[in-house]
């Protein structure tokens, strides 16, 4: 048998989810790839369930070459056109990793058990369920499976709707107990003030770096509330505490920006703070130039980008000189 690659191999482990997801249309393969010598082998494993490989979307044939300590358990193999290896990848010894269903409308709920499924992919890293509408219930279900808080690094919640009661949910039943997330997205999720305060009060202390809330309401007490978290992050370990915050279109005014401008003094782990589409004007431009010229390079930003907020000509340029002047930062966009 020749060698097929690495990259190629599905642990068997996987294989039940992937052939579910597949029959209710959620992953999209071409035919399989059979060498002749695997051919009688695919016939006399047909029993296990699989779609026939007379169809066009036919799946996995069974390789033997692939048994070491990390896969002890016979492994699988497939033929995965783009579109697929978009949707699912693999790690070394074939367990899947990444699993891609953003945009698929499901407000309905899952057409077959997703949450199991995902349960059985025991190192799966990435997540994305964004775009989909599945309920709440249906969201928590797969977030509740055992795995997930000792794998998820990133997590893609974006364009479901979830509101405070919904986020509040999240982060109190997944969030507080994830070891290793460290992006996670909810962006256009009409979170307001409450479900980003509560929010913040369960990433603390996190690994998470990257935090998505573009399109959401969460307002002045939403950046206070974020403000609190960044100021408590200052005493946590060096490699926790988050790096790029997306406010964008956030309903963010000057007392909004004050309150983050001031997180500043203390906080020297985060290096990208995106508020475009807010109104912060003159007056929360003016508190972080106040509080960058006087910091004079002792922060961890690099860059703060306020398009679209009412700031003026005069302000822009201040905020331009404070970011960049007497200090190690980089490219700053304005």
């Amino acid at each position: 048998m020749n060698q097929i690659p690495t990259s190629e191999y599905v642990h068997s482990s996987c294989l039940p989810g992937l052939e579910l997801m597949l029959q209710h249309g959620l992953l999209s393969l071409d035919r399989p790839y059979t060498a002749a010598s695997e051919q009688s082998m695919w016939n006399e494993q047909g029993k296990l369930g699989l779609i026939p490989d007379t169809l066009t979307t036919s799946t996995f044939a069974v390789a033997e070459s692939k048994v070491d300590e990390a896969a002890p358990m016979p492994s699988l193999v497939s033929s995965w056109n783009a579109q697929a290896k978009q949707a699912v990848q693999f790690d070394q010894d074939g367990y899947v990793t990444f699993l891609d269903l953003g945009g698929r409308r499901l407000h309905r709920g899952y057409p077959c058990s997703i949450p199991d499924t995902i349960g059985t992919f025991s190192r799966l890293a990435t997540l994305n369920v964004a775009g989909t509408d599945l309920p709440l219930p249906h969201i928590l279900e797969i977030l509740r499976q055992p795995n997930l808080p000792q794998t998820l690094e990133c997590l893609y919640l974006g364009g479901n709707g979830l509101g405070d009661e919904g986020i509040a949910a999240i982060a109190t039943e997944f969030l507080s107990r994830s070891q290793k997330l460290i992006k996670l997205d909810l962006r256009y999720n009409d979170i307001q003030a409450k479900g980003m305060t509560v929010l913040c009060h369960e990433l603390s202390p996190t690994a998470l770096k990257h935090l998505y809330l573009e399109g959401n309401r969460v307002g002045n007490q939403g950046a206070a509330a974020l403000a609190n978290l960044l100021e408590e992050q200052s005493s946590c370990d060096d490699d926790m505490g988050l790096r790029q915050v997306f406010l964008g279109a956030n309903r963010i005014e000057s007392e909004g920006a004050n309150c983050l401008a001031q997180s500043l003094y203390k906080n020297k782990k985060l290096s990208k703070l995106y508020l475009e589409g807010n109104n912060i004007g003159l007056e929360g431009a003016n508190a972080f130039s106040t509080v960058l010229e006087e910091l004079k390079g002792n922060t961890s930003l690099k860059n703060l980008y306020v398009d679209n907020n009412n700031i003026g000509k005069e302000g822009s340029k201040r905020l331009a000189n404070a970011l960049n002047s007497d200090t190690a930062i980089g490219e700053s966009i304005i």
